[in-house]
């Protein structure tokens, strides 16, 4: 394959892009995230920059899809350099295009993204379908502004894997959002009603300080066997869009009473298995789990 890159690379000052961005790139930046049931971890790393002398500058992209990538900023995308061509072509499209879907090249699955709801704030969600595979492939993220992929749902042969964002170093900013504290997610049925709990704990005494980016403060998520999202708490709910810091000393407890008819439609769950996913949006926690419906005859 003939390749347009140049062998070499420029050391000079690299402007970033203009805007907030959803997946930073400098130099350096490293996010490291972690699968809650398996503890397997994955690794997002941005290398040394080039550029093809035209004004357009990359960096080596490693572990954000199945291939290292020469990527770069554009406003609300990144784009990928098309090494036969020398032409830029879409990575991630962080804003909604013209019917809805826009293509997701190199991920494990042939997949195409949709941003699931207008942007509040800093925060940013993302759905994937797949075209060809059935256990494999991308199925949700969360984005940060100027923070970055925070959590990624995963399709595979056993069910969705989560994975959510363990720690990261973007530029001289260091994250550690399960550092100090500890959050799980308990859910209670009793014929058609969920009672969904969040538990967000702080340790060693260290009171946890979460910055909201709206009045939003968490989400909660309800998928089928196969990924499938059959309810989400926040669709069809308004948010004030100022943001809010709050410091939990101890423990802090959201609870969420799910009438299953009203928000699936008449006779709710059928007999299956499913799964539950919690968030604290101040901090990026995420937890999940999973509970069955039997018919008992």
């Amino acid at each position: 394959m003939k390749s347009l890159i140049p062998a070499f690379f420029f050391a000079f000052p690299i402007l970033a892009a203009q805007g907030p961005a959803m997946l930073p790139l400098e130099t350096g930046n490293q996010w490291i995230y972690r699968e809650y049931t398996t503890g397997e971890t994955r690794t997002v790393t941005v290398g040394l920059p080039l550029s093809l002398g035209d004004g357009r500058i990359y960096y080596r992209l490693r572990g954000y899809v199945e291939t290292p990538l020469w990527v770069r900023e554009a406003p609300g995308a990144l784009l990928y350099l098309d090494e036969e061509t020398g032409d830029d072509r879409l990575l991630t499209s962080f804003e909604r295009v013209e019917g809805g879907w826009a293509e997701a090249p190199f991920r494990v699955c042939d997949q195409q993204s949709q941003v699931q709801k207008d942007r509040r704030g800093r925060a940013l969600a993302m759905e994937y379908r797949s075209f060809g595979c059935a256990d494999a492939g991308i199925l949700e993220e969360l984005y940060e502004e100027n923070v970055g992929m925070t959590y990624r749902v995963e399709q595979s042969i056993a069910g969705p894997k989560y994975f959510a964002l363990d720690s990261a170093r973007v530029g001289r900013a260091v994250f550690a959002p399960h550092g100090t504290g500890r959050f799980h997610v308990e859910v209670f049925t009793t014929g058609n009603k969920m009672r969904v709990t969040l538990r967000l704990m702080a340790q060693s005494g260290s009171p946890l300080t979460l910055r909201f980016p709206t009045g939003q403060r968490h989400e909660i998520v309800i998928r089928d066997a196969r990924g499938e999202v059959l309810w989400r708490w926040s669709d069809g709910r308004a948010f004030t869009q100022a943001a809010e810091e709050i410091t939990v000393g101890g423990q802090m407890t959201i609870e969420e009473i799910v009438d299953l008819e009203a928000a699936l439609g008449p006779g709710g769950l059928r007999e299956g298995e499913y799964v539950v996913e919690g968030y604290v949006l101040g901090g990026a926690y995420a937890a999940t789990t999973t509970f069955s419906i039997y018919q008992w005859y």
